[in-house]
């Protein structure tokens, strides 16, 4: 029976001698972006409509098709993130023989499987964007002392605290924070 308080936004099971940590990415902060995506990708709709509606003489403005090209890759990409927000989940799994991060349902980036006799020790990192705003990664540290990630983009260091700490009990490495 684990004794730390499960921080808000982390869910834990354990089972069959694995045990993991999911946490959902869905938060009200996504709410305002939602809006923004939804009115640059409006303002998209109708540039093409416009743009495609009236052909001049030669034929249509090929600026007027080809200018917003870089907007729609951001309005694609933007609309990808605030729906994988709204369903994604990632799970670290520990297990005697593999430490695994997974998102899911909706592919992303940062899928990792470690061997546990790899990891020496466990700690946590702050960086801050340009207004900032504090994130966090857990990282495991290899036998050659690199660290490498097993779980970023934490808004909340009270959930980074929960994970580095989970880890380094069950894989019995050090803590290097304390």
């Amino acid at each position: 029976m684990r004794k730390r308080t499960i921080p808000e936004g982390l869910d834990t099971l354990e089972s069959g001698g694995r045990f993991m940590i999911r946490r959902t990415w869905f938060s009200m902060k996504i709410i305002p972006v939602v809006f923004f995506c939804i009115g640059w990708n409006v303002f998209l709709v109708f540039w093409y409509a416009m743009a495609f509606k009236t052909p001049s003489e030669s034929g249509y403005n090929l600026f007027a098709i080809l200018f917003p090209i870089g907007h729609v890759a951001v309005g694609v990409g933007l609309a990808y993130y605030v729906i994988s927000t709204f369903f994604n989940k990632t799970d670290l799994i520990i297990s005697p023989d593999l430490v695994e991060v997974r998102t899911h349902p909706l592919p992303w980036t940062g899928n990792v499987k470690i061997r546990p006799d790899e990891i020496k020790g466990v700690l946590v990192r702050e960086s801050a964007d340009g207004y900032n705003k504090s994130n966090y990664r857990v990282m495991w540290v290899d036998r050659s002392m690199k660290e490498r990630r097993v779980f970023t983009s934490l808004e909340e260091l009270d959930q980074a605290n929960f994970i580095r700490d989970e880890l380094a009990e069950i894989l019995g490495v050090d803590n290097l924070n304390d």
